[in-house]
């Protein structure tokens, strides 16, 4: 199969070490020769729009499923959608929701639907299968809730506000912690902060790691310069090889369920490791992470599988709105989760310095939309910058 990569901007390092790599030739973004078709096979390097041509084609990683994973609210939200705590069955002439870890589900399979004896209960009517534990991932508790961030940090937990929802190496995030006298601040997404004793980046394709990198402390700064509950490049921290152990199993498994939660067919998976409770959660998914050494190797392997026919390829529905040129401003509106269709006048320019404040919003038809608008217009320090990728590799949480 004929194959080449489109990227998201055309000086990504990144996109030339693997197109090298591969021996596969990069798509232009202006006056592009490329044609496509069926029979050709293109690597999205992180762009959230393909040109029409590039749509033509099989496409690894669609722009709505990168457009997705770059906006952390909307990250989160899909990544837990297939969270399900209950199982629907009918006994006793009514519909009931029981606990998928009830007893009574200990008779059946998990993909069992119909009747069986419930003993006691009679008979049990079961309505759904149990819920699919690869269509979801763990990740730390969000929401987009000015007060219940505020009731968790009145109850003494650390909350991280995310004031750039489609930002990378750090843009925008404000740790909030007890006892330090701040206090929460209007945000389009919180995330309740999880201990971490390793942060880990697991790097997924074709439904499998093909290489791990974990976050290591820098040795040549001092203890006063390292920042352990934000690891990034400016806060002491360089992406190292596990020389430390074996990494756990759990950190494997969500990272591989997180990329395929967000219908992605590859990945970077920011995840961190709690020791106490012995479990992993995702912070983010990265379509356009920095390669070299044996990272580079292991996307290199996997593609190559790819082009041989042994890894399936996905199924391939593009929207309309995900065709074209990937060089449009960021939409602050649609980036703060307002539906731009309840808007009657364009939404207010972008600025260019932090510190700003946001003009008056524009008349909204009311109700739900006028209460979003009044949140945004709390939010200071909008950023210009819809690209997300990863080329530093310093994605933190």
């Amino acid at each position: 199969m004929k194959a080449a990569i489109y990227p998201y901007k055309p000086g990504s390092e990144s996109c030339k070490a693997l197109a090298q790599g591969l021996d596969l030739v990069r798509i232009a973004h202006k006056d592009s020769k490329y044609r496509g078709g069926k029979d050709k096979l293109v690597i999205n390097w992180g762009a959230s729009k393909v040109p029409e041509e590039v749509s033509k084609s099989i496409i690894l990683n669609l722009p709505q499923a990168v457009q997705q994973a770059s906006d952390k609210s909307l990250a989160f939200r899909r990544m837990n959608e297939g969270r399900r705590l209950t199982r629907k069955v009918m006994a006793g002439g009514a519909v009931h929701e029981l606990a998928i870890d009830h007893g009574l589900f200990k008779q059946v399979a998990d993909d069992f639907v119909g009747r069986f004896d419930g003993g006691k209960y009679g008979i049990i009517d079961v309505r759904e299968p149990a819920p699919d534990a690869q269509a979801y991932c763990r990740t730390p508790e969000y929401t987009t809730d000015f007060h219940k961030a505020r009731m968790w940090f009145q109850q003494g937990h650390t909350v991280v506000e995310r004031h750039v929802l489609n930002g990378h190496s750090g843009e925008g995030i404000r740790l909030v912690e007890p006892g330090t006298g701040d206090e929460i601040s209007r945000a389009p997404l919180y995330v309740k902060y999880v201990p971490k004793k390793q942060e880990y980046r697991i790097h997924v394709c074709g439904g499998m790691a093909v290489d791990v990198q974990r976050k290591a402390r820098r040795k040549d700064l001092a203890d006063d310069e390292i920042n352990w509950k934000i690891r990034n490049h400016d806060n002491g921290f360089i992406f190292a090889r596990n020389e430390d152990g074996q990494v756990p199993q759990d950190v494997i498994d969500q990272s591989v369920r997180a990329v395929k939660a967000l219908g992605l067919a590859f990945g970077a998976v920011d995840v961190i490791f709690n020791d106490k409770a012995q479990q992993a959660y995702v912070l983010e998914v990265n379509t356009a992470p920095g390669l070299a050494g044996e990272t580079l190797a292991g996307y290199v392997g996997r593609f190559q599988e790819y082009l041989a026919g042994a890894v399936p390829l996905p199924a391939q529905i593009i929207p309309k709105e995900f065709i074209g040129e990937d060089v449009d401003p960021i939409d602050p509106w649609a980036n703060m989760g307002v539906n731009p269709d309840w808007i009657k006048a364009p939404p207010p320019p972008a600025p260019a310095q932090d510190g700003y404040k946001a003009k008056k919003a524009p008349k909204l038809f009311g109700g739900l939309a006028a209460a979003k608008a009044a949140a945004i217009a709390d939010i200071q320090g909008f950023q210009a910058d819809m690209q997300v990728a990863d080329e530093d590799d310093d994605e933190i949480f």
